[in-house]
């Protein structure tokens, strides 16, 4: 494989996998609304939420960070009053006491309404806000944290609304269009010590799933599997190992507790599932660093590439994208070609 090749799958890599606090949709609503009122420079008096179809159905049910409440306007409620959008999808990562009473206070108010918005693309959310100071507006659209509309007092500081709907972008950097082989290739022939970043991903999922074990998060499915009946029926195999700790990082990240995961094309469950059955079976069989590097970077490319082709939210859900990711990661392990 050429080395530009190399490099720009390598840079493909660190743009789709990146930390998150959260599920990613209703925490790509708090990032937009966070940066609308960070442009309306006052307290919001009135805040208009408009989503596709796919991010409300993502975003409505899920725990929101340290907040023990569920759905959509607490999320921005919370966007609005503590979000930092510079953190990214860690936008919510100072809540505070103080900051999630606000926030309460806001929802209470009844000033936050949301809408759907049709003939638009999956991924799409549009935040007004209106204050003393003017109005405001972002729009986040294709990507979990790609801004393509910034507006304030009806002046227009950022437009990207014409190359969101080109499919070349002649004046940014490219990702390439991986094919299976590509991934397949890339994965075995790069150089180890090149990919060992990938091991992070790892170390910081497995962190969250061995603090979920210690607590009670979401319907407890980790401890379910682990725990007296689940050994009784199920086994204690390296299958129900990749189960508890998979279940493990994703009961904690649902449930809204503040830990921290890796994402892969801006789903924090999709890269759990992809990453932690990987590494459970990795240890179990005692195979080396080298292997387990590869196999991680195998899994990880391979839902990019299947997400290049099926976008960023689908009808199909993501865990579907994972399981042939860590699948595949896994028939390496095995000795698979």
């Amino acid at each position: 494989m050429e080395l530009n090749l190399q490099n720009d799958i390598i840079r493909l890599i660190r743009r789709e996998v990146i930390p998150a606090i959260g599920c990613t949709e209703p925490v790509a609503v708090a990032l937009a609304a966070a940066k609308t009122a960070e442009l309306l420079e006052s307290p919001p008096l009135k805040t208009d939420v408009y989503l596709s179809a796919n991010i409300l159905k993502n975003a409505m049910g899920v725990g929101i960070l340290g907040t023990g409440m569920v759905g959509l306007p607490i999320a921005i409620a919370l966007g609005l009053v503590i979000g930092k959008p510079a953190y990214g999808l860690e936008v919510l990562r100072d809540l505070t006491a103080g900051g999630l009473e606000k926030a309460k206070q806001l929802v209470a108010s009844g000033s936050i309404a949301i809408h759907l918005k049709e003939g638009v693309d999956k991924l799409y959310i549009e935040v007004c806000c209106t204050g003393d100071a003017g109005t405001a507006r972002s729009v986040i659209c294709r990507e979990h944290t790609r801004f393509i509309l910034l507006e304030k007092n009806k002046e227009i500081l950022l437009d990207l609304r014409e190359e969101t709907t080109c499919e070349e972008q002649t004046n940014s950097w490219q990702p390439p269009r991986l094919s299976f082989c590509q991934v397949y290739d890339f994965a075995m022939e790069t150089p180890a010590e090149t990919l060992k970043f990938i091991l992070e991903t790892a170390e910081l999922n497995k962190k969250a799933a061995l603090a979920s074990l210690e607590n009670n998060y979401g319907h407890c499915v980790c401890k379910t599997v682990s725990g007296k009946y689940g050994r009784k029926y199920m086994g204690d195999s390296a299958f129900t190992h990749m189960l508890t700790m998979t279940a493990a990082a994703c009961d904690a990240r649902m449930d809204g507790a503040m830990i921290p995961v890796m994402s892969n094309s801006g789903s924090g469950s999709q890269e759990i599932a992809a990453i932690l059955p990987v590494l459970s079976f990795a240890e179990d069989i005692g195979c080396t660093e080298e292997q387990l590097i590869r196999s991680l970077i195998l899994s990880h490319l391979l839902v990019i590439y299947i997400k290049q082709s099926l976008g960023r939210l689908s009808a199909l859900c993501g865990c579907v994208v994972a399981a042939t990711g860590a699948s595949c990661g896994i028939t390496y392990l095995m000795g698979g070609n």
